[in-house]
Parts: C-alpha cells; sequence; structure tokens
C-alpha cells in the first residue's frame, strides 16, 4: 500500500517536473519573441527617426537654398551694376541698350555674351558688336562698330545715310554727327541709290573727305548721274558705276593743268590706263 503511494508521488513528482520543463520553456520562448518584437519595433522607429530626420535636413536644405537664391537675387551682387558702351557715334546708347534689351539693374544670370550679340544683328546701321560680361565685377562691357555713316540730307528735315542703305532722321541737336560728310542736294528716296551709298563707303579716307556736295545731276543716257563739288573748287562728274574711280583722285589732281577744274570719270576700267578720263575748263554756269 505504501508503496503504491510512494510511486503515485513519484509519477506526480515527474509529471510536474516535466510541466514545469514545459512551462519553463513556453517562457523562455514567450520572453524571446517579446524581445525580438522588441528589438523589431526598436529597429522601426529608429527606421521612421533616421527617415524623418532626412526628409527634414532635404526640406531644410531646399529652404535654405530657396532663401540664398532669393536673398542672391535681390542684392547688388545679382544685377549689372556698370553698364558701358563705346564706340557709337551715330547710334546713341539708348538706342542701342533698347536693341540688346539691357539696362543697368537687370540680372546677370539673364546676361549672355551670345545672346546680346546675336540680338544686334537686327541694329540697322550696326556692323557687329561685342559683349563682354564680367559676372564678378557685375560689369557689362558693348564695344560697338558702326557701318559708316556716308551722306547727309537736309531737304525736309535732317536725315543720316550709312554705307549699307540704311537711313536715320537726326534731331536738331543731332546736327554734330554729319560733320565731314558729303551732303546730297536734289535727291529724293528713289533716286538715292544703295549701290552709290556702298561705293562712297569703300573710297579712301582722303578722297571721301574731300567732297563736300553731292548733287543728283540726270542725264538723258543716265538718270543717276551725279555733280561732286569738292572742297578743292574742283567738279567732279560721275554716276553709280563710275564713282568708285574717285580712288584716283590725287592722282588726278596732279595731272590736271591749270584752269581745268572739271573732271568727267567717263568709264571705270579694271585699272587707270583702261580708265576714261577727262579734265577740262569748267564753264561758268558748271558753278
Amino acid at each position: 500500500m505504501l508503496f503504491r503511494i510512494w510511486l503515485n508521488l513519484s509519477r506526480m513528482l515527474v509529471c510536474m517536473r516535466r510541466k514545469q520543463s514545459v512551462l519553463n520553456e513556453e517562457n523562455h520562448a514567450m520572453e524571446k519573441i517579446n524581445q525580438d518584437i522588441k528589438l523589431k519595433k526598436k529597429h522601426q522607429r529608429r527606421i521612421k527617426r533616421n527617415r524623418f530626420i532626412w526628409n527634414f535636413f532635404k526640406v531644410s536644405l531646399v529652404i535654405l537654398l530657396i532663401f540664398g537664391i532669393y536673398a542672391f537675387d535681390a542684392s547688388n551682387t545679382s544685377r549689372i551694376r556698370t553698364l558701358k558702351i563705346s564706340g557709337n557715334t551715330t547710334l546713341s546708347d539708348q538706342e542701342i541698350m533698347d536693341a540688346l534689351k539691357i539696362e543697368k539693374g537687370d540680372r546677370l544670370a539673364f546676361t549672355h555674351s551670345f545672346v546680346k550679340e546675336s540680338k544686334a544683328k537686327k541694329i540697322p546701321g550696326l556692323e557687329s558688336i561685342d559683349v563682354n560680361v564680367y559676372y564678378t565685377k557685375g560689369y557689362v562691357s558693348v564695344d560697338v562698330h558702326e557701318v559708316p555713316a556716308v551722306a547727309y540730307q537736309s531737304e525736309g528735315g535732317l536725315k543720316l545715310y550709312y554705307a549699307d542703305g540704311y537711313s536715320k532722321d537726326l534731331d536738331e541737336n543731332q546736327s554734330n554727327l554729319v560733320l565731314g560728310l558729303p551732303i546730297l542736294v536734289g535727291y529724293t528716296e528713289d533716286t538715292i541709290s544703295k549701290m552709290m551709298l556702298q561705293y562712297l563707303g569703300e573710297l579712301e579716307f582722303e578722297a571721301f573727305s574731300a567732297i563736300s556736295e553731292i548733287h543728283h545731276n540726270p542725264q538723258t543716257y543716265d538718270p543717276l548721274a551725279m555733280k561732286l563739288y569738292m572742297n578743292d573748287q574742283y567738279l567732279v562728274y560721275a554716276n553709280v558705276e563710275t564713282l568708285p574711280m574717285m580712288y584716283m583722285y590725287a592722282t588726278l589732281l596732279s595731272s590736271a593743268s591749270d584752269g581745268n577744274k572739271c573732271i568727267e570719270l567717263n568709264e571705270y576700267g579694271p585699272d587707270e590706263d583702261s580708265s576714261t578720263v577727262t579734265i577740262r575748263a569748267c564753264t561758268t554756269d558748271e558753278y
């Protein structure tokens, strides 16, 4: 009887130990699971925190960049502080500035040399232009090369003519622009030949500066014939085709006899020997 009781108690103790062991294992597994869950949550919180910090950094960087750009744009450093236009005589600074769409205070970032130079091609009376932008100094230099002005007209208002055929009206206070240029007399818009203006622009300075007046002198054989009044009291008869012969004006003067002050340029050849020139005395009605 006692043996059976002992046996049962032993069995009960074994079962309790087994249950305790199972419980311990289950508790250990649960603790590990809970620990893994805590670690996972901690890792997720770290990821979220790092992501928030990174996003905050990116947003802050963008805001600082925008503010920096705005502050720079609002400052004098980003603007044209000095604008210098040189080389122009008949075209005003304002005409060039308006055509280039540039002025003091404009943004340097939008001022590019090649863009401005391409716009300059549309300016009448302008042969070429060099635009230099010094971004660190806020300095823009515009060097102008004009088409030479070759004549002017005073009938019906002061008008300036260029070698490329362009003409512009002048104000009374711009009369200094025509100093040293020959005046066109008796001409209309229809009788002013672009080729005549071109040839005048190609003359050497000595011959060109000797011309005082160019009178329209139409003939039955040539409606565009002209008479040139020279500063040295000579008269030169020419037309559009023979006008380039003026390059030998100094040579013609040296061969002219005393009293022969009328020069007729009859035919323009490839050289002086094949050119036909008549030098004679002028009649009283020719002046």
